[in-house]
């Protein structure tokens, strides 16, 4: 059986909402994205942009710590990697087009 998303750490009922309207219902398919895959779903598909600190609960989340611990390199580790994922995508979208 799936956790549910609000049973993980961070994640209360406004970001399991915000999830859901991106189709991330439960904590396993959270899991399988990744918190940068996630935080960019809701990125690009949000009428309000979430702000950064939605990435980092949701590496809290799954790494079972605080949103608040995370370092500087550490975020600045998964603001490179979002950047990364957002180019992929990018090109991605070109080569399609």
């Amino acid at each position: 059986m799936d956790v549910k998303l609000t049973d993980l750490p961070n994640i209360g009922a406004h970001s399991a909402d915000i999830l859901a309207q991106v189709d991330i219902t439960s904590a396993n398919q959270l899991r399988q994205l990744g918190a940068v895959q996630a935080f960019h779903r809701v990125w690009f598909h949000a009428n309000r942009k979430p702000s950064e600190n939605l990435l980092w609960v949701l590496a809290g989340a799954l790494e079972n710590r605080h949103w608040k611990s995370f370092s500087y390199e550490e975020k600045k580790g998964m603001l490179s990697a979002l950047d990364a994922h957002r180019r992929a995508q990018t090109l991605n979208d070109e080569l399609q087009a």
